[in-house]
C-alpha cells in the first residue's frame, strides 16, 4: 500500500456536543422495565424509547453526559420505585426530545425531515416514586409534561425545559427546592399543584404563556425567590393561599406580571423588581407605575427600584468563539474522523472521510456523528526526527492571547464546536442553547461573539431567529457576507482545506450534499456588487453567468439540485443586510492575498481552463468580507483565511476589542486603500510537477501523498491535469520555479501579470517537448521579463534556452477561446464520399483575439506536423487526417478528424467458361471494393465500384453446341480513351454424353500467341495444363480432375490464370 508522508497530525481543542446523525440508534421497546443498575452511554445514543419505560424498585438508570434520548408518541419515562440519574455538564448536556426533532442526533426516524416536532409529541419524564433521582444539565423538549416531580428527595437543577405543555411540574409529595432551571416556550413554565413547603429559586421563566403557576390549598411554605420572569403572557398566576413572591425580577411580560385569582388570599409580593423604578402598574394601588402590571389581591409594596441579581454580573462579558467550516472535530463510533491523525496518511484517497462523513441528498448525515472539540491547531510530527511542528494555527494563538488577559476557558470564554457540514438553520438552534447556557452559568445578560468565516453567517442566522438582545459585541473575522466563489469550487472540485495530505475529492464528496457549504456560495447581492464567477466555454466569446444561470450550471455539472433550490429560502433572509443596530460590531477582513474569484471553463465545460484572482484573504474576496454596515472596519495584510483568528496583529486586535482598547499593528489598518495587489499567474498545461521556492527556501508544490503551500502570498491549485499558481510580487518577492517532467509529451506555460485584478500581459510558451527526465527552471519576480525558460531535456545538467513564442497584451490575455480550423478538400469527387483522384487539403485557421500561432496535422494519428502548405494525399484507401490549431494565447483547438477516401482504380474483368451452363461468365474485381457491380449485354460488360469508377469491356461472342469462342475487342476505364484488345481469343471445345463431360479443351490466345491450354483426359480424369509466359519456356503439368482457364484484364492488358 502506498503511504502518505509519514508524519502525524495533532489537533487540540475542548468541548463535546452531539451532532446530526441518521442511523445507529439504540431502540428501547415499549413496556421496558428496568430493575437493575444500567448505564446509557453517549457512544450508543441516540436512544429511542418506543412507549412506556419503568424504572422499578431496585433499578437505577444512569445516563452519561452528551447522551440523546428520543421518544415516540405516547412515550412516558417513569420511576415508580427506582432511580433516574441523568447528570450532564454545561458542555455536554443530556437531551430528552421527540423522535421528530432532527436538530439533535439527526433524522432518527428516517423520514428525510418530513415531520417536525410539536408540543405534546410524548408524555415526558415522571419522577413519582423512589428517592434520590437527579437531573442536572438536562434539556427536555416537546412533551406533554417535560418533567413531573411528585416524590421526595428529587433534584432537578440547571435543566432546561422547552416546547412542552407543562415545563416542570411539582406535586403534593415533593418538598424541596427547584432551582437554577430554565423554562422557555411552554404553555406553563414551572408549576406546583396542591403543594406546600417548596421553594422555587434562581430559575428563569421566559417566553411561556404562563411563567409560574402555583396552586396552594394547604396553607403555606410556597416561596418564589430570586427568579427571572420575563416575556411571558402572564409572569405569575396563583390560586389559593400561602404563597410568597420575593426578590424576583418580573418584567416585560405581555399581559400581566402577576395575576391572582379572586377569592384567593392576598399574594405577598413585596420586594420585587417590576421592570421600572416606579413599580408595577395597578389601576387602584399604583396607577402611575410604569412596570409590569399586577392584578388586585397582591401586596406589592415596597418594591425594588432596580433589578435583583441572582448572580453578580461578571467583571468581563463572557466571550463565545464560533469557528468556521472544518473547524470542529467529528467522531463516529468513538473514533475521530475529522481529522484522523493516522488514517489521513495511510488511506491513499482518504476514502474513510467521504464514507463516514457523507450526507444524503437532503443534507442529513448518513452516519451517527458526534461533535468533538473545536480545533485549536493542526500539528505535524515526524517521530523519527523528533520534530513536532505547527501546520495551522486556527484558534490556539487567539485563545492563548485572550488567556493572557485573564480570560479563562469555560468561565469567561467559551468555544462553540458544531457539525460544519449541516444546515445552518439547524445549527442556530444549538447556538441559541449555547448562548443561553453561558448566560445562565455566568449570570451575564449578554455575550461577546468572535465569529470566524462560516461562524459569522451562523451568528447572523441566530440573530435573525432569536434576536440580538443577548449579544454585546460581535466580531466578524474573514466572514463571506455575500458568499465566496471558492465554496462553489469546493463543491465541484474539492479542496485540501490547507492540509497538505488531504485528498480534495474526499471533501468534494462531502461538499456536494452539505447545506452549509452551499450556504457559503455567492448570493444575488454578490453578483450585483462584484460580478459573476463562472465563465463557461462559448464560441461566441466570453460570457459571465448571472446568478440564475450559475445555479443551473452547477446543477448541470452534477451539483445537488435540491440544495441549490433550497438556497433561495436561506438567501431570502437577506442576512447580508440584517439589522445589527444596538450591537457593537467589528469587521476584520483580509486583503492583498490572491483569492480565487472566477473560473473559466474549457471546451465542453469539462475542465477549468483558468482561475481569476482578486484581493482577499485567500478564500473570501474583499468585496464580500467587507460588506457589513459598521464603522469599525479593519483590514489585514496578506493573511491566510484558515488562520486569521490567530494571525499576528489580528489576535491582539481582537483582544483589544474585548477590552475596549483596540490596537492596530503594522499589518492591520482601517484604510483599505492599501488592499490592492500585484502578482503573476502561471498556468501549466503539462505532465510537469511544478515546485515553487521563495528566497527563504519555503516551498509550495507536490509532496509525497499531497500538495503543500508554505509560501505566503502564493495560491497553488492542481486539477484536471493542470496547475494554476499565483505568485504575489508587490513586496519585491523573488521565486525560483523547478518543473520535473513526469512523462513524455509537451507542456504549455502561460505567465501573466496581474495588477489589481487586471491581467496586463501574458507570455506564452507552447508545446515544449519533455520526457520523464526533463528539468525546467525559471525565476519569477515583479521585474522579471519572463521571455525565456531553461530546459534540461534529458536531465544531464546541460540546458537549452527556450524563448517565448508569443507575448499578449491585456485584451489578448483575455483570450480563452480556441481558434477554429476548417479543411477545404480539392479532388475529383466520386460516389459515396470517395475521391477518384489524388486529393489536396487546405487547412484554414482563424482566431478572434490573440491570433493563430500554428496549425498542426497528422495522417497517422501519432506524429503531428506543422502545416505550411496544402496536404497532398495520393495513397488509395481510407485516410484519417487529424488537425488542430493553437492560438497565441496557448488555447488548443480540439483535434478534428477528416476522413479522406481515395479510389482511383476502376474495376477489372475476369472471364471463364461455365460447363454447367455451356457459356462464358463474366465477373468484376476491384482493389478496394469487395463487391463491384457488373452489367452485361451480348456484346459488352460494364463494371462499377463504390467510388463510381467504371470499366467497359467490348467483345464478340460465338457460342455453338460444342465450339465456343470469345474475342475481346477493347476495354475502357472511366473517361479515358478505349484500349484495343484485338488478336485475342478465348476458345473452348466442350463435349458431354448423358451429362458426363468427355472432352473439355480451353485455349487462350493473347496477341496471336497461345498463352495457355487445358486439355481434359476423361480416361485418366486429369487435366493437362500448358502455359507459356512472355519470354519463358512452355510449362506442361498434369492435374487430377477439372481445371479452368481464366482470362483477366489488367490495366488495359490481358493475362491468364488457372483455377
Amino acid at each position: 500500500m502506498a503511504l502518505k508522508f509519514l508524519i502525524a497530525l495533532t489537533i487540540a481543542g475542548g468541548g463535546f456536543l452531539f451532532a446530526n446523525s441518521a442511523d445507529a440508534a439504540t431502540i428501547i421497546p415499549d413496556r421496558t422495565v428496568i430493575n437493575e443498575h444500567i448505564t446509557w452511554t453517549k457512544a450508543n445514543s441516540p436512544y429511542v424509547v418506543s412507549g412506556l419505560m419503568l424504572i422499578q424498585s431496585g433499578g437505577k438508570l444512569v445516563i452519561e453526559p452528551g447522551t440523546v434520548v428520543k421518544s415516540h408518541f405516547g412515550t412516558r419515562i417513569a420511576n415508580p420505585g427506582g432511580i433516574l440519574e441523568a447528570v450532564g455538564t454545561l458542555e455536554e448536556p443530556i437531551v430528552f426530545t421527540s423522535i421528530a426533532d432532527d436538530t439533535i442526533a439527526g433524522d432518527t426516524n428516517g423520514d428525510l425531515s418530513a415531520s417536525a416536532p410539536n408540543r405534546d409529541d410524548w408524555n415526558g419524564i415522571s419522577l413519582t416514586g423512589g428517592t434520590g433521582s437527579r437531573l442536572e444539565h438536562v434539556q427536555v423538549r416537546y412533551a406533554v409534561n417535560c418533567i413531573n416531580i411528585d416524590s421526595p428527595n428529587v433534584v432537578v437543577k440547571n435543566t432546561t425545559v422547552q416546547y412542552c405543555n407543562n415545563g416542570i411540574g411539582t406535586g403534593a409529595s415533593f418538598q424541596g427546592t427547584v432551582e437554577m432551571n430554565t423554562a422557555q416556550f411552554n404553555s406553563v413554565g414551572i408549576s406546583g399543584s396542591h403543594i406546600k413547603n417548596i421553594i422555587f429559586k434562581n430559575n428563569t421563566a421566559s417566553d411561556n404563556v404562563v411563567g409560574f403557576f402555583v396552586e396552594d390549598f394547604f396553607g403555606g411554605g410556597i416561596i418564589l425567590e430570586n427568579n427571572d420572569i420575563t416575556r411571558n403572557n402572564f409572569g405569575i398566576r396563583t390560586v389559593g393561599q400561602g404563597v410568597t413572591v420575593v426578590n424576583n425580577n418580573i418584567y416585560e411580560n405581555h399581559i400581566l406580571g402577576a395575576l391572582v385569582f379572586p377569592d384567593s388570599s392576598v399574594l405577598e409580593a413585596s420586594g420585587n423588581w417590576w421592570g421600572d423604578a416606579s413599580g408595577p402598574l395597578n389601576v387602584t394601588g399604583n396607577p402611575d407605575g410604569l412596570g409590569n402590571g399586577a392584578s388586585d389581591w397582591i401586596n406589592f409594596e415596597p418594591w425594588l427600584t432596580e433589578p435583583f441579581g441572582k448572580q453578580q454580573p461578571p467583571s468581563k462579558t463572557p466571550v463565545l468563539i464560533i469557528p468556521g467550516i472544518a473547524g470542529t472535530e467529528l467522531h463516529k463510533d468513538n473514533n475521530l474522523i475529522w481529522i484522523d491523525k493516522t488514517k489521513l496518511f495511510f488511506d491513499v484517497d482518504d476514502e474513510f472521510i467521504a464514507e463516514d462523513l457523507s450526507l444524503d441528498i437532503y443534507g442529513d448525515s448518513l452516519s451517527s456523528i458526534v461533535v468533538g472539540n473545536a480545533i485549536n491547531d493542526v500539528r505535524i510530527r515526524i517521530p523519527s526526527l523528533g520534530i513536532d511542528t505547527q501546520l495551522l494555527d486556527i484558534l490556539k494563538g487567539l485563545t492563548q492571547e485572550i488567556e493572557t488577559n485573564e480570560f479563562a476557558l469555560n468561565e469567561s470564554y467559551f468555544l462553540f464546536p458544531y457539525d460544519w457540514r449541516l444546515d445552518l438553520d439547524q445549527t442556530k438552534i444549538l447556538l441559541n442553547q449555547k448562548i443561553e447556557a453561558i448566560k445562565s452559568a455566568t449570570g451575564s445578560d449578554k455575550v461577546d461573539i468572535i465569529s470566524h468565516s462560516t461562524g459569522g453567517i451562523l451568528a447572523k442566522n441566530y440573530i435573525d431567529e432569536f434576536g440580538k438582545e443577548s449579544i454585546n459585541k460581535l466580531i466578524f473575522i474573514g466572514v463571506p457576507h455575500l458568499g465566496a466563489p471558492k465554496a462553489a469550487k469546493v463543491i465541484l472540485k474539492g479542496d485540501r482545506f490547507s492540509i497538505p495530505f488531504l485528498e480534495p475529492d474526499a471533501i468534494r464528496q462531502i461538499a456536494k450534499n452539505s447545506p452549509a457549504l452551499h450556504q457559503l456560495t455567492p448570493n444575488q447581492i454578490y453578483f450585483e456588487n462584484f460580478s459573476g464567477y463562472i465563465s463557461p466555454y462559448n464560441l461566441r466569446g466570453r460570457t459571465i453567468l448571472d446568478y440564475d444561470d450559475t445555479k443551473q450550471f452547477l446543477i448541470d455539472k452534477g451539483d445537488n439540485a435540491f440544495l441549490q433550490n433550497n438556497l433561495e429560502n436561506f438567501f431570502a433572509k437577506n442576512l447580508h443586510n440584517i439589522d445589527l443596530s444596538g450591537i457593537d460590531v467589528y469587521n476584520i477582513a483580509g486583503c492583498k492575498t490572491a483569492t480565487q474569484a472566477a473560473y473559466r471553463f474549457g471546451i465542453g465545460n469539462r475542465f477549468i481552463s483558468s482561475i481569476g484572482y482578486t484581493s482577499g484573504d485567500e478564500t473570501v474576496p474583499l468585496v464580500s468580507a467587507d460588506y457589513v454596515n459598521t464603522p469599525n472596519k479593519y483590514y489585514v495584510l496578506n493573511p491566510k483565511h484558515s488562520e486569521m483568528p490567530s494571525w499576528n496583529g489580528v489576535r491582539e486586535l481582537i483582544t483589544g476589542i474585548l477590552l475596549d482598547n483596540p490596537q492596530l499593528s503594522e499589518n492591520v489598518r482601517q484604510d483599505k486603500n492599501f488592499c490592492g495587489f500585484r502578482g503573476k499567474t502561471l498556468i501549466w498545461r503539462s505532465p510537469v510537477a511544478v515546485h515553487i521556492y521563495d528566497a527563504l527556501g519555503n516551498h509550495s508544490g507536490p509532496i509525497e501523498g499531497g500538495l503543500e503551500n508554505n509560501i505566503p502570498g502564493v495560491d497553488y491549485e492542481s486539477f484536471d491535469g493542470e496547475k494554476f499558481i499565483f505568485l504575489s510580487t508587490d513586496a519585491g518577492q523573488v521565486y525560483s520555479i523547478e518543473g520535473f517532467g513526469e512523462s513524455t509529451g509537451t507542456f504549455d506555460l502561460l505567465i501573466s501579470k496581474n495588477d489589481n485584478n487586471t491581467v496586463t500581459e501574458t507570455k506564452v510558451f507552447n508545446d515544449v517537448v519533455i520526457n520523464d527526465q526533463s528539468l525546467v527552471n525559471l525565476e519569477i519576480s515583479g521585474s522579471s521579463s519572463d521571455d525565456s525558460i531553461r530546459l534540461d531535456i534529458n536531465g544531464t545538467g546541460v540546458s537549452e534556452i527556450i524563448t517565448v513564442e508569443a507575448t499578449l497584451d491585456s485584451e489578448q490575455s483575455e483570450d480563452f477561446l480556441s481558434p477554429t480550423t476548417t479543411a477545404v478538400v480539392t479532388g475529383i469527387a466520386g460516389n459515396n464520399g470517395w475521391f477518384k483522384s489524388d486529393v489536396s487539403i487546405e487547412l484554414r485557421s482563424s482566431d478572434d483575439n490573440a491570433g493563430v500561432l500554428e496549425t498542426l496535422y497528422s495522417t497517422d494519428g501519432i506524429n503531428f506536423n506543422p502545416y505550411n502548405n496544402p496536404v497532398a494525399l495520393s495513397q488509395e484507401g481510407i485516410i484519417n487526417l487529424q488537425y488542430y490549431s493553437v492560438d497565441r494565447a496557448g488555447n488548443n483547438e480540439g483535434i478534428k478528424t477528416l476522413e479522406i477516401k481515395i479510389d482511383r482504380t476502376p474495376p477489372e474483368f475476369l472471364v471463364e467458361f461455365d460447363p454447367e451452363n455451356g457459356k462464358f461468365i463474366f465477373e468484376t474485381t476491384d482493389n478496394l471494393d469487395n463487391d463491384p457491380s457488373i452489367l452485361c449485354t451480348t456484346t459488352s460488360c460494364t463494371g462499377n465500384d463504390q467510388a463510381g469508377n467504371s470499366s467497359k469491356l467490348d467483345f464478340k461472342l460465338r457460342d455453338g453446341k460444342i465450339y465456343h469462342r470469345l474475342d475481346l475487342r477493347s476495354i475502357k476505364y472511366n473517361d479515358y480513351p478505349s484500349t484495343d484488345l484485338y488478336d485475342n481469343a478465348f476458345v473452348v471445345e466442350f463435349r458431354e454424353k448423358k451429362d458426363i463431360p468427355r472432352d473439355f479443351d480451353q485455349i487462350a490466345v493473347i496477341k496471336k500467341q497461345e498463352r495457355a491450354r487445358i486439355n481434359y483426359q476423361k480416361r485418366k480424369n486429369q487435366s493437362i495444363v500448358t502455359q507459356k509466359h512472355f519470354r519463358e519456356k512452355k510449362i506442361k503439368e498434369a492435374f487430377s480432375g477439372f481445371k479452368f482457364l481464366q482470362l483477366i484484364t489488367k490495366q488495359g492488358n490481358l493475362d491468364t490464370s488457372i483455377k
